[in-house]
């Protein structure tokens, strides 16, 4: 919702919402009349210069922006092959969710022989 800014007789900086432009509210503070203006083209708004709250944004108001962690990157989950239906599955994985085929992980030791898991 876009507010503007108005000031009453006695310097009383009040928010009023863009809706409200050209009526009469009185001022919560002293109680006096004030009249809120037609909104024109080069008026300020009070919310167009303000980013929405967020978890950076109260980081920026604190001042502790550069105390934030870099970003993370997420790698791409690793696949394998499942031998039997040839569809593509976690590497974690120890059945293959397509054919409930078992495909458990390969021993260290076969890894060593060079064998990776295809024993005749």
């Amino acid at each position: 919702m876009n507010r503007i800014e108005v000031t009453c007789e006695n310097g009383h900086r009040l928010k009023a919402a863009a809706h409200l432009c050209g009526t009469s509210r009185k001022c919560p503070r002293c109680r006096v009349v004030v009249n809120i203006p037609l909104q024109s083209l080069t008026s300020h708004s009070i919310d167009e210069d303000r980013d929405p709250l967020s978890d950076t944004g109260v980081m920026r108001i604190l001042g502790v922006q550069d105390a934030l962690p870099p970003p993370t990157t997420v790698e791409p989950e690793k696949t394998r092959c499942c031998p039997r239906c040839d569809v593509n599955i976690s590497a974690k994985a120890n059945v293959c969710q397509h054919c409930q085929c078992y495909v458990g992980g390969i021993p260290d030791f076969l890894k060593q022989l060079g064998l990776g898991g295809v024993v005749a």
